[in-house]
């Protein structure tokens, strides 16, 4: 920080040089010691900008009149070495300088913030990771006023920058001023609404307005589309009922994060909620019906073994619809085979309904547990039946397991390929086509 203080410092001097330095007006006791008392009030200039801008914002200075003219090539090589040791300092300048002109403080057409803004407010990608560095360090003040210059400078990218903002706020304790922002915000339309409604759902919860922070949450998912995201929010509903005295609302909200979203992060939080609320609450929550959809869940996320636990747990406890427990054992089955658990996977494919594709399925596992000849069998049975729908598929598959079999072996899945090739699926019969064809130029 003092070297980068110095060499503002130096930026003073050129200032003052040039005849024209501006007057500072103290505000706080002993200001000069900013400068380690070598500076005078004339010679503050471009320097007491910045300076002022790392001051605690209660002891910000009062500026009056015109910084006047810079050298402005020896300004922007100083504040480029800066901006490699250091980039908030210039960030800081910047947003400075610029929300002083507004304010009339200064010149509007102050050299300093015209030979600043040109190596960063115009390179708004660069000011933004600015802004969010100094947020990560809690500089919230000047992080703020940079994003409100950027949001001012380049409309398109408004709504980040405001984001940004409202960030700073909430993060700060500033929730008067958070919740203040929701009315230029509704003005747009942006892709962001589920992160600012999030943010200013947590500004009300700090107010203590618990049904306005709900509110906002809700707002917030209903924009949402990333599955831990509405998750959080559901989550953060869920406290806040709690909060109110509302322990019904509290679990059935926790019980839809762990029911549908159970791979994420505050689907644990979910868990240990519940496993606190059981006591006070009289219906059961976590029966068959919530471990089967959860199960599901867990399935689509491809976390296999989670996913037949939670069958397993849905099928001990009983008390499903005989069509949903039909649906979970076939789930079950799809799970065991994914797992490789192909002696279990045909066990449970048997004892389904046998349709066609619960044949194959079942057919599939006893070729991959080892007993070929009895899968090649199961699939021919079902292949002979040429106008069933799935015929093509079961005399393709019994093609490829028959090719490795024995001496005839080949012959026979030519005989199994020539039966795909006629069926009715064009894209079963091109692979037929080619496997019958490779098969006879061998």
């Amino acid at each position: 920080m003092e070297r980068a203080v110095d060499k503002l410092i130096q930026i003073s001097g050129w200032v003052a040089r040039s005849g024209a330095a501006g007057r500072w007006d103290v505000q706080r006791p002993e200001a000069d010691t900013l400068t380690d008392g070598n500076l005078g009030h004339n010679e503050c200039g471009a320097a007491g900008h910045a300076l002022t801008a790392l001051a605690p914002p209660a002891h910000w200075l009062g500026v009056r009149g015109s910084i006047g003219k810079l050298d402005t090539a020896a300004a922007r090589g100083v504040l480029k070495r800066i901006a490699g040791e250091r980039p908030l300092w210039v960030a800081l300048i910047v947003a400075f300088s610029a929300t002083a002109a507004v304010r009339g403080e200064i010149a509007a057409t102050s050299r300093v913030e015209e030979a600043i803004s040109a190596d960063l407010l115009e390179r708004p990608g660069l000011a933004l990771r600015v802004a969010r560095e100094a947020l990560e360090r809690q500089e919230f003040r000047p992080a703020e006023a940079l994003l409100e210059a950027i949001a001012v400078r380049h409309p398109p990218i408004a709504d980040h920058a405001d984001l940004l903002r409202m960030r700073a706020r909430v993060e700060s304790g500033r929730s008067d001023a958070a919740i203040a922002m929701r009315a230029a915000w509704e003005a747009r339309d942006s892709p962001l609404d589920a992160a600012f409604f999030t943010l200013l759902g947590r500004a009300h919860a700090a107010k203590g307005d618990e049904v306005a922070a709900r509110a906002a949450w809700e707002t917030a998912a209903e924009a949402a589309t990333d599955p831990e995201q509405i998750a959080a929010l559901r989550v953060s509903l869920a406290s806040s009922w709690a909060r109110s005295g509302e322990r019904e609302r509290a679990a059935n909200e926790y019980l839809e994060v762990w029911t549908h979203y159970p791979w994420s992060e505050p689907a644990r939080v979910a868990d240990q909620a519940l496993g606190e609320m059981r006591e006070p609450l009289d219906e059961p929550r976590r029966g068959a019906r919530r471990y089967s959809e959860r199960g599901d869940a867990f399935f689509a996320k491809r976390s296999n073994e989670e996913a037949l636990d939670a069958y397993d747990r849905a099928l001990a406890l009983g008390g499903l619809e005989p069509d949903e427990r039909l649906r979970v054992v076939r789930q079950r089955a799809d799970t065991l085979f994914r797992l490789r658990r192909y002696p279990e996977a045909a066990a449970a494919y048997a004892s389904l309904p046998q349709d066609d594709h619960i044949r194959i399925e079942k057919a599939r596992s006893h070729a991959r547990s080892g007993d070929v000849p009895r899968a090649i069998r199961e699939l021919e049975s079902i292949g002979a039946q040429a106008r069933r729908a799935h015929a093509p598929r079961a005399n393709l598959l019994a093609g490829l397991l028959a090719e490795g079999e024995g001496d005839d072996g080949p012959e026979r899945a030519e005989a199994f390929f020539e039966k795909a090739l006629r069926g009715r699926s064009t894209t079963i019969a091109a692979v037929a086509g080619w496997r019958l064809g490779w098969s006879r130029y061998r």
